[in-house]
């Protein structure tokens, strides 16, 4: 039997990024889980989910039916996470951490997940206890530690030919590891699960050295992120280059030669070469939830969203005229006057590749003498331009057959920059057309004491009329002259950019953007009426909305799409998110933020429990028809 030999540094010294090498692909930790369970624990108090044991039996004193009496004890067990017994164990932990090393050709990951388990003896226990009991065999010893995969019991036949028992004292053959399968092993103060032999050998040779190099720790990229990497949470990292190199291998490799859409998007517009490194967090605390991502570029190879992604403050002001009602809302600062137009064309062009688009792209279009202003009036209109303000109205008056599109506002830095894009304005809009026929000159109309001009012609984006309107340094685009108007009105006053603040901000409304996922009541036959939920405000209008679901609740034994529905519900509860960006040198940081003043992200995930109790109970049943008083 293979003996199990003490590691040279125990695990409350050890750096869970010590255990893997220092060109990882992706990585991720929980460093603090004490920390972490307190901040939850934070977020939860004066709720039901701060004492799961009262709530649970609070709600089975007043079950009506039966059948869910385990659904509602199962939902109890979720708070139990943050339950002030195991939040005390856990602080004994050291960390958990996932590291992805690797990729096949057919795109699994490979890695381990490592937990250093500290002082946690009810942690060490647990893990002798999966290891000894259910599907579990000793495969092989790696390092001189046991390794073991799961295997079911299979038993031989004990009949030879002739009829005659085999010898019932014949060993069973030993198994032996199988790649791409998860393997485990434990040592006291580690327990790690690999996704094969290969990848669990080297986590335990590097926890027996003790003192290893050249691993994740150490790499410089990663020690750029430390300050992120300390603070409570989870923490990311990833190295998009190297990352995104094993995937077009492997693609080469197996001749996959489309690539997804997202994908080839994402290459184009930040070109993975120009970022040395992706890190972030997703932090708690008692008055906001928020998740972070900073990328490290590299100054010497150009990246379009990079290139953008290089001026001053934005207004604050500037926001809260397009977010008013809005599905989402975005604002951000462009480059220096001089850059302006070479940055905004790169990324055009980029998000024309994206889309697939194919001869002369859109900005060249604009461009040219021939359809669009011609290359000195084009570059003197973009340099004019200190911001850009792009939102999604909930709500607009359309004509029929015409895809929504969102509403973009730009904020000039002079009163004469705004006038020359109302001038060419026209031409400009024209080069868009699909067709080779030039649209109509405007019409005017005036709206709200803004004078509103409309171009129409086959071929335009959405299908339709596009209305614009200049006020001061303010000029708007959209498909909804009210809203056009009001877009120009009550805009911040001209003069000087703030200065030492976000380059981008944004807010993004959770609970519109996931209504559309909810379906409407189902229909009930032999006048059985469902249980009454609120009605669902209507889906709003806007690009990017998702669209909604068919499968109804009641009609499906809790698959992923479902699980959406009760999101879309919990999320009516949860405040408009914030987005801000900023940038330090050559590291861009974005964060998104959701205030939890008031609990509203407990009580969100509160009703979602409550809805998981009621579809458990309503799965494969008629509508309507609890699952008690059910028959085939």
């Amino acid at each position: 039997m293979a003996t199990v030999t003490a590691p040279a540094v125990t695990a409350a010294g050890t750096d869970p990024a010590d255990l893997f090498p220092a060109d990882t692909l992706v990585y991720a930790e929980i460093g603090r889980p004490g920390d972490t369970i307190d901040a939850l624990a934070a977020l939860a108090k004066g709720t039901s989910l701060a004492d799961t044991l009262k709530s649970t039996h609070d709600k089975l004193d007043k079950l009506k039916n039966p059948a869910i009496i385990e659904d509602v004890r199962a939902a109890g067990m979720v708070p139990l996470l943050i339950a002030p017994e195991f939040a005390a164990e856990l602080r004994r932990v050291r960390a958990v951490a996932v590291g992805v090393t690797g990729l096949s050709d057919q795109l699994e990951p490979r890695g381990a997940a490592v937990f250093l388990l500290g002082d946690s003896n009810a942690a060490g226990f647990a893990a002798r206890a999966f290891l000894t009991g259910g599907s579990v065999r000793r495969v092989g010893v790696v390092n001189e530690v046991p390794i073991y995969q799961l295997r079911e019991t299979v038993f031989p036949n004990l009949m030879v030919q002739d009829g005659k028992p085999a010898q019932a004292e014949a060993p069973l053959p030993a198994p032996k590891p199988n790649t791409g399968e998860p393997t485990f092993a434990y040592v006291p103060g580690l327990f790690v699960v690999g996704s094969d032999k290969t990848a669990m050998g080297d986590v335990l040779k590097r926890y027996a050295e003790g003192a290893p190099t050249k691993t994740l720790a150490r790499a410089e990229g990663f020690r750029r992120h430390q300050e992120t990497r300390d603070r409570p949470g989870l923490f990311y990292y990833a190295v998009p280059q190297s990352l995104i190199a094993r995937v077009d291998a492997a693609n080469k490799a197996t001749h996959r030669d489309v690539e997804d859409d997202l994908y080839a998007g994402f290459k184009f517009l930040t070109n993975p070469k120009a970022i040395r490194t992706v890190a972030g967090s997703i932090a708690v605390g008692p008055e906001t939830v928020a998740v972070s991502v900073a990328a490290d570029f590299n100054p010497t190879v150009t990246s379009p969203l990079a290139g953008v992604l290089t001026g001053g403050a934005v207004p604050k002001e500037y926001l809260p005229s397009a977010a008013g009602k809005a599905l989402w809302a975005f604002s951000v600062a462009l480059p220096p006057a001089k850059d302006r137009a070479k940055a905004l064309v790169a990324l055009a062009d980029a998000l024309a590749v994206t889309d697939g688009e194919l001869g002369m792209s859109v900005v060249a279009k604009a461009r040219s003498a021939e359809r669009g202003v011609g290359p000195d009036v084009f570059d003197e209109l973009l340099a004019g331009v200190t911001a850009v303000s792009l939102f999604a109205p909930t709500k607009m008056v359309l004509p029929p057959k015409i895809a929504p599109l969102p509403m973009l506002v730009l904020h000039a830095e002079t009163s004469e920059s705004a006038a020359l894009w109302e001038k060419h304005a026209g031409r400009l809009l024209g080069a868009l057309s699909r067709e080779e026929r030039v649209p109509a000159a405007p019409s005017s109309e005036l709206v709200d004491g803004v004078t509103v001009l409309t171009i129409i012609g086959p071929g335009l984006p959405g299908n339709g009329p596009i209305h614009y309107a200049r006020s001061g340094t303010t000029i708007a685009f959209g498909q909804d002259r009210k809203l056009v108007a009001a877009a120009c009105k009550g805009q911040a006053p001209t003069g000087p950019r703030a200065t030492g603040g976000p380059l981008a901000i944004g807010s993004f409304d959770i609970a519109r953007w996931m209504e559309p996922l909810i379906p409407p009541p189902p229909k009930v036959a032999n006048d059985v009426k469902p249980p009454a939920v609120p009605p669902p405000p209507p889906p709003p209008q806007g690009p990017f909305a998702p669209p909604p679901i068919s499968d109804e609740l009641n009609t499906v034994q809790m698959p992923s799409e479902a699980l959406f529905i009760g999101l879309a519900r919990a999320a009516r509860l949860l405040p408009p998110a914030t987005v801000t960006v900023t940038r330090t040198n050559d590291v861009v940081r974005a964060k998104f933020r959701i205030p939890a003043t008031g609990k509203p992200v407990a009580a969100a995930i509160e009703r979602f429990l409550d809805w998981w109790i009621e579809a458990r109970a309503n799965a494969n049943n008629p509508p309507g028809v609890p699952r008690s008083i059910h028959t085939e």
